[in-house]
């Protein structure tokens, strides 16, 4: 993992999670992109283009003093704005052509409110991202990854896990499989069995399983998340079909909205 893209609209929000990206860039360490994206408008409205990409330069300046300010290298970060939108443009073109390995963005926190919505932009960005996409509440605090909690139906654990445990072995970090059984589920393989020979595929010894009993399983996840004290949540965003689409919510998405902890969504 090399490069960190941070997509900031300049919110509190996005700030936290810009300050969160610094650090993890710290930690890896990695090259950070701040990114700024406005809107087009019209041939008429050329000079309030020109205005707004002034303001955002200078907020980008100002956002990478303070971050130098922090202890990052004035040389470890780019800033850049772009008249582009939607976002999911910006996702797919920007993150390919930068070369991005993760893409950062925030979101709003639950210790304000009882419940929080993830917003528009998070949603798209993650639907088309060519790349995982890291959801950052405003309100976690900014430390490192040392623990990874990754919650699984199991049906592609070998995969995912070939997947994840790269960016675990990047960040130093453990990780906890786990599996959230629905009442009449027995499907669950051996845990010591299964255990094993997770280590052994991914050549990582710092993996554990667990199963926990459950009917809720957004509840059920950040529970466990909670008991284990864990730094990071990483679930796999299954596409759905045009019927979820209109009328439901993927589990990543609900993961998302309620986290208590930053979540990475790796899309399949």
């Amino acid at each position: 993992m090399t490069t960190l893209l941070v997509l900031t609209d300049f919110s509190a929000t996005a700030q936290s999670a810009t300050h969160y990206a610094a650090r993890l860039a710290q930690q890896l360490p990695a090259r950070l992109i701040l990114l700024h994206a406005v809107p087009r408008h019209s041939q008429w409205l050329g000079d309030l283009d020109d205005e707004l990409v002034r303001e955002a330069r200078q907020k980008l300046r100002k956002a990478k003093d303070q971050l130098v300010g922090q202890g990052l290298p004035a040389e470890a970060m780019t800033t850049d704005v772009i008249s582009q939108f939607p976002l999911d443009k910006v996702a797919t073109d920007y993150a390919r052509a930068s070369q991005a390995s993760l893409i950062v963005m925030g979101t709003r926190g639950i210790s304000r409110k009882e419940t929080a919505v993830l917003g528009s932009y998070v949603i798209e960005v993650m639907e088309y991202s060519p790349v995982p996409v890291l959801a950052v509440p405003d309100d976690v605090p900014m430390k490192g990854i040392s623990r990874i909690v990754y919650a699984t139906d199991l049906q592609q654990v070998f995969v995912e896990m070939s997947i994840l445990v790269p960016y675990a072995r990047a960040f130093g970090a453990s990780v906890d499989v786990l599996h959230v059984a629905r009442p009449g589920d027995d499907t669950v393989p051996a845990a010591a069995e299964l255990l094993t020979r997770l280590r052994e595929s991914n050549a990582y010894e710092r993996i554990s399983f667990s199963v926990r009993p459950g009917k809720d399983l957004k509840e059920a996840i950040h529970r466990f998340t909670r008991e284990t004290e864990a730094d990071l949540l990483a679930v796999f965003a299954h596409p759905q079909n045009i019927f979820e689409k209109l009328f439901s919510q993927s589990l990543s998405e609900q993961i998302s909205n309620y986290a208590l902890v930053p979540v990475l969504v790796f899309r399949k």
